[in-house]
């Protein structure tokens, strides 16, 4: 199992992840619990969150992802 560094809410935390350890089950398990599971499928977007990532460019590039489908992997760092 690996580690993945996110920043939540300003604070950074350090989390363990397997392969297939989704964001949404990540935050609830940290007592993050506004992020909520609807569906599951990714199609009523209850888990939706804002990600922030470098631009590259010296800002903040912002999308919108639904926590119950994307992998903790895809996340380090961000």
């Amino acid at each position: 199992m690996q580690t993945v560094n996110l920043t939540v809410n300003g604070q950074p935390r350090e989390v363990p992840a397997g392969a297939h350890t989704n964001l949404l089950n990540t935050l609830r398990s940290q007592g993050l619990t506004g992020c909520k599971e609807g569906c599951a499928e990714g199609e009523c977007g209850a888990c939706a969150v804002l990600i922030a990532r470098d631009d590259g460019q010296g800002g903040t590039r912002w999308d919108s992802v639904n926590a119950c489908l994307v992998t903790l992997g895809a996340l380090d760092g961000a």
